[in-house]
């Protein structure tokens, strides 16, 4: 249980840390980016991972994870510093949209959450190479 309240944190997390970029990128949407925002807050920090431990260079460790976060903090705070007013005036009108989208994000995370516990076993057709590769990741120092 502890685990899914961890992946649930770190992707909210992520999804407010990215919001801000995505507010300025896409402001023709109605909820600036909101829904997108947990995605591409994952995409903004295992794709860089991925680039950056694929050379010899930098290592796959939880440093190199903490410091591109750390940078898209960085950037998300000074954006965010820039445009503040539009979005305090975003959030105070668009704010039931805003917790209908978290109802509906958590709500299905909670059911697939129990549909993975339900049947958490490897033995599906590729989940055995799956793990494999999750594993050699996990324990590699460059990808």
């Amino acid at each position: 249980m502890l685990d899914v309240l961890v992946w649930l944190l770190a992707v909210e997390l992520l999804g407010l840390v990215a919001f801000p970029l995505l507010y300025v990128a896409v402001p023709w949407l109605p909820d600036r980016g909101y829904t997108f925002a947990k995605p591409f807050g994952l995409l903004l920090v295992f794709y860089p991972l991925w680039l950056l431990a694929s050379s010899p260079m930098v290592p796959n460790h939880p440093l190199t994870i903490l410091s591109i976060v750390v940078v898209l903090a960085a950037v998300s705070v000074w954006t965010l510093r820039r445009r503040q007013v539009s979005v305090q005036e975003f959030l105070r009108n668009e704010w039931p949209l805003l917790v209908l989208s978290e109802l509906v994000f958590i709500g299905v995370f909670a059911v697939w959450a129990g549909v993975v516990a339900g049947d958490a076993a490897i033995s599906h057709t590729e989940q055995p190479m799956d793990f494999a590769f999750l594993n050699s990741t996990i324990r590699s120092r460059h990808f």
